[in-house]
């Protein structure tokens, strides 16, 4: 696949672009493939579920909200060891923020449509 010429530390290389579009098509099809499946089965709102699709609107929201302490602690890693330039660092960091707002959002508006009440962290979220 041809890729934009870079410059690297030693001279240029071409960037190739396969190492990031067939993972993300992968994961992309993965997604749509089990939403389809889980898309009319009852939702669980209480207790422990690994499949996220399985989770109610509330249970997603909330896993998302904890997911934040782990994204937070990974990007305090990268930082620390070094593993991106600042410049792309905060670059992830701010496209991790805008996509969590939006995760975030559109499950708080979808367990708001289908019935949510209450407080996100009650007993039975209605």
């Amino acid at each position: 696949m041809k890729g934009k010429t870079i410059k690297s530390g030693e001279g240029y290389r071409k960037m190739d672009y396969a190492g990031i579009l067939i993972p993300l098509a992968i994961v992309l099809i993965f997604i749509a493939v089990m939403s389809f499946i889980y898309k009319d089965k009852e939702k669980v709102d209480k207790g422990f579920k690994v499949n996220f699709f399985r989770l109610s609107y509330r249970r997603r929201m909330i896993q998302s909200l904890f997911s934040i302490l782990f994204v937070i602690a990974a990007f305090i890693l990268a930082y620390i060891m070094e593993l991106f330039t600042l410049q792309i660092l905060m670059a992830l960091v701010v496209i991790s923020v805008v996509g969590g707002a939006i995760e975030l959002a559109y499950n708080y508006r979808m367990w708001k449509k289908h019935g949510g009440s209450g407080s996100i962290f009650s007993e039975n979220g209605n």
